[in-house]
């Protein structure tokens, strides 16, 4: 069985126009189809049928076939839970829940995650996270001043 680049789930999906055209049989055409994920980005892709474009999604982006054509909207409310239910966490994946609670403490840092994270599986959520853990660590590290003033 292929490994699913996207796990995410669909949360809408509408036939767009055909591909191309077809004179032969109208069963057999190729259509573009729209697909809102979970994060509430919107995707195209393409597929003779719904479950096709399905199958297609699931192989994740590649810029020809399937893509993001708009990021997910700031969500100012957005929650590591949130985040956690969207991305079907589940309960037993308790390292990653809390490495979320940790690196995502911000609303900003939620948000910036969802905006990154393109294919979503377990091992681009991880290694995305920790992507953005070591980032933040580089850049924003106390100075020995404020770490002294800090544990006193």
């Amino acid at each position: 069985m292929s490994k699913k680049a996207n796990e995410i789930t669909i949360i809408e999906i509408v036939r767009m126009k055909p591909v191309w055209e077809s004179e032969e049989d109208a069963e057999k055409e190729l259509h573009y189809y729209q697909i809102t994920d979970a994060l509430n980005r919107k995707w195209q892709t393409i597929g003779l049928n719904v479950s096709d474009a399905i199958q297609v999604f699931e192989h994740g982006n590649d810029d020809n076939w399937t893509r993001i054509i708009e990021p997910a909207p700031y969500n100012p409310n957005l929650t590591v839970n949130d985040l956690i239910n969207m991305l079907n966490i589940s309960p037993e994946a308790w390292r990653i829940r809390n490495d979320m609670q940790i690196i995502l403490n911000t609303v900003e840092r939620r948000n910036e995650y969802v905006n990154r994270i393109v294919n979503v599986n377990r091992e681009s959520r991880f290694l995305l996270l920790h992507q953005m853990k070591d980032e933040y660590l580089q850049h924003d590290q106390l100075t020995d001043n404020t770490l002294c003033i800090c544990t006193l």
